[in-house]
């Protein structure tokens, strides 16, 4: 068996970064997206470490779906914060 097959499963509940939740997530964020359009659709960007100042640096390191009028962008981020993190650290 593979060692990264043992190790335990990583800490964030439903939104831990695994291929489960992953796959739910996007097919939250399609389900959405169909429904509320682009406009429901919040760019996320994340800074980079390195930069500061002037020269500070962001990239896009996904999106999220929200229902409009009901959840904020802020809400729906935080949400997901561990997802999030975690995909922005691998990319």
């Amino acid at each position: 068996i593979s060692p990264m097959r043992q190790r335990p499963p990583p800490k964030g509940g439903d939104v831990a970064y695994n291929n489960e939740n992953i796959l739910r997530q996007l097919r939250h964020y399609n389900e959405i997206r169909k429904v509320g359009g682009k406009e429901c659709v919040q760019d996320i960007y994340a800074r980079d470490p390195n930069t500061s100042g002037d020269n500070t640096r962001f990239w896009f390191v996904g999106k999220v779906a929200r229902c409009t009028g009901t959840v904020s962008a802020e809400a729906a981020i935080a949400r997901q914060m561990n997802l999030l993190e975690e995909h922005a650290t691998r990319i």
